[in-house]
């Protein structure tokens, strides 16, 4: 079954009675060479497990478990659980958990299932959990680089230099605790449905040592900008 080819999915989600959740930020791939790229842009090798968030129906699940040795996909939403165990079911490194990420023990997790692996985060995060679960992911002090596809504004104020205009306290938070790098953008039109917004991939590098004094990067607590 080809994941990105939009007939296919929704003859995929019709057969298990899903529907779209504006809610919860649901947005599936129909371009097969953007999960290609990004889980080719994490790093993904037999020595990593990998952390992903908000699979959907496992287009990019599929690509991350030819390359790594170990792949959990964290998904909220129940009605997905069906459509997952259908399109991942011949995936023997795949771990399913449905849980939300912003209340999931990830470092537990990790530990957990990725002993003895690096740990990786590669994901198309939802729209309206970036900022959040970003934090979340950084916080959990376990990852070694965080590819994530967000919208396009997001993905610039995380990697914006110090003094342009969507430089902000996010962009502190972030560059304070990894190096950003934006890697490429995706239109609105490689998905389904199709958003307002144009996305964009970043490859966050977690950082071995703070590049300025300790307190500079512990007082981000705001959501800015997603």
């Amino acid at each position: 079954m080809n994941l990105c080819d939009i007939r296919e999915v929704k003859a995929l989600l019709a057969r298990h009675g899903f529907h779209f959740s504006k809610t919860m930020g649901q947005n599936f791939l129909t371009a097969d060479w953007i999960p290609q790229e990004i889980a080719a842009a994490c790093g993904a090798d037999g020595s990593h497990g990998v952390l992903e968030v908000g699979p959907g129906v496992g287009c990019l699940t599929r690509e991350l478990c030819q390359r790594a040795a170990a792949v959990v996909s964290v998904e909220l939403d129940r009605s997905l659980l069906p459509v997952l165990a259908e399109t991942m079911a011949d995936a023997e490194n795949f771990q399913l958990i449905n849980e939300d990420i912003l209340k999931l023990d990830i470092p537990a997790a990790a530990d957990r299932y990725f002993s003895g692996l690096t740990p990786l985060v590669c994901a198309n995060l939802p729209y309206n959990i970036t900022t959040p679960a970003l934090r979340v992911l950084v916080e959990a002090d376990r990852f070694e680089t965080i590819t994530v596809m967000v919208q396009k504004e997001v993905a610039q104020r995380i990697a914006a230099p110090a003094g342009a205009s969507d430089y902000g306290a996010f962009s502190v938070y972030m560059q304070y605790h990894t190096e950003p790098e934006l890697l490429f953008d995706v239109p609105p039109d490689c998905f389904l449905p199709r958003p307002k917004v144009t996305s964009a991939v970043v490859r966050c590098r977690t950082r071995t040592a703070p590049p300025v004094a300790p307190a500079a990067g512990r007082d981000f607590q705001g959501n800015d900008g997603s």
